[in-house]
């Protein structure tokens, strides 16, 4: 029976450094290209409005009768 080699590393060794190469690679990539929005009201549904979006709602609101406040 030959001698087999033993110099270098597994093939599942060298699989799993490809996967976590490309894994990184696409975690970089998304942040740098923003990766969508971010916190707890992506899940939730209860993110803010862009602060415009307020202004422009806060400057032409008026309170009903009764005493609103906002």
């Amino acid at each position: 029976m030959p001698d087999l080699p033993t110099t270098g590393a597994p093939r599942w060794v060298k699989v799993s450094a490809a996967i976590a190469v490309v894994a990184a690679l696409l975690v970089v990539a998304l942040l740098l290209t923003g990766g969508g929005s971010h916190g707890p009201g992506r899940h939730t549904g209860s993110q803010a409005p862009p602060s415009n979006v307020t202004e422009s709602w806060a400057a032409g609101h008026t309170s009903p009768p009764g005493g609103h406040t906002p």
